[in-house]
């Protein structure tokens, strides 16, 4: 695959589980984010490495604006007083999806671990 992408491949499932893999790896600050850190900053032209890094920064943003805000709750919006009770009736297993949603996101991704490319260590260092 050249480097920089100069067009996004098509249906190239490792190469997506790969670039997710490394994005979420970066934003939830784990061991392998600096290796996916130059990886992708290889891999994707400066600008569009610009704006993934702009999205998780907004991202994390809001994040740590509604942890720091702990008096707001999804449990007090209309739609989900009048919601959330039914679908757990219906599906009993989301409750615990929603109370470990961290850890859901970690396993639920496709070789988190995996999907990150061998080469440098943690710090970047070949």
């Amino acid at each position: 695959m050249p480097h920089p992408l100069k067009s996004w491949p098509r249906e190239d499932e490792t190469f997506e589980e790969s670039l997710i893999s490394c994005g979420a790896a970066i934003f939830l600050e784990m061991p392998e984010s600096a290796r996916c850190t130059i990886l992708l900053k290889d891999l994707l032209e400066p600008g569009e490495y610009a704006f993934l890094a702009a999205l998780l920064a907004g991202i994390k943003a809001s994040h740590i604006w509604i942890e720091a805000h702990p008096e707001i709750s999804s449990r007090d919006h209309p739609v989900v007083q009048s919601n959330l009770a039914p679908l757990i009736q219906s599906e009993p297993a989301l409750a615990d999806r929603f109370q470990n949603h961290k850890k859901e996101v970690v396993g639920s991704l496709p070789g988190l671990r995996e999907g990150i490319p061998e080469g440098e260590d943690d710090t970047g260092a070949v």
